[in-house]
């Protein structure tokens, strides 16, 4: 029994080498998988993206969440939690890292940063594309309801003129599609989930080398639920 107890103990020490994560780490995942989830849902609440700043591409990446790794792995500066992001502009793949340090008994995010880029590989074939009305809007159908996919298949989107974040149900979209060059925009009447209001909004997206891209989402008017 002592020699299978020896065994599995290095059986478990070479698997600690091969992952790089020590078995206090692999106690302690839980509570820095929760602190990294929380800095990004914080980073994401007034737009419904994450928006980074790409020093190699020097832009503004606004990033829609694919999927964040349930793995913890330790660097000298702290514990990293990895995660996959889509940048709803251009497609591209983003891998993004959350660091995370220790505070006193508890653990927080100290940085959110870029680790890597996949980008688009785009389809030669597809560039001089012509979409149909029915194309576009069920691509935008799809791109709404991924927005929605982790927040309760509720859409996200800050409302500058009542100063506060809307969490949306979208009702329908019109049957007409605006074409103004490369931008096609639908207009889409939506209810907000905590108040009831009903919201014009104007849906629009880029065809950017044949590959359909979200845009952005406009309010155009806003009609008060009734008080009762």
């Amino acid at each position: 029994m002592r020699r299978k107890a020896q065994g599995l103990m290095s059986i478990l020490f070479v698997l600690t080498l091969l992952t790089g994560a020590s078995a206090a780490e692999a106690q302690e995942g839980s509570p820095i998988l929760d602190a990294a989830q929380q800095a990004l849902m914080e980073k994401t609440l007034q737009s419904g993206t994450l928006d980074i700043f790409d020093a190699e591409s020097n832009q503004v990446r606004n990033l829609q969440r694919i999927k964040v790794s349930d793995q913890v792995t330790r660097q000298d500066d702290g514990h990293v939690v990895l995660a996959d992001y889509r940048d709803i502009n251009t497609g591209d793949i983003v891998e993004i890292e959350v660091i995370v340090v220790e505070d006193g008994a508890d653990y927080q995010a100290e940085d959110i940063r870029i680790k890597g880029v996949k980008a688009l590989e785009k389809d030669e074939s597809l560039k001089d594309k012509e979409y149909t009305d029915e194309e576009i809007q069920a691509f935008m159908r799809n791109a709404l309801e991924k927005q929605g996919q982790f927040t309760d298949g509720k859409i996200m989107l800050f409302d500058e003129d009542a100063a506060k974040m809307r969490n949306l149900e979208l009702l329908e979209l019109k049957d007409e599609v605006r074409r103004m060059g490369i931008f096609y925009n639908c207009r889409g009447q939506f209810r907000d989930a905590d108040s009831g209001d009903l919201l014009g909004i104007d849906v629009s997206v880029e065809n950017k080398d044949g590959v359909l891209m979200m845009q952005a989402l406009r309010i155009r008017n806003v009609r008060k639920a009734p008080k009762e």
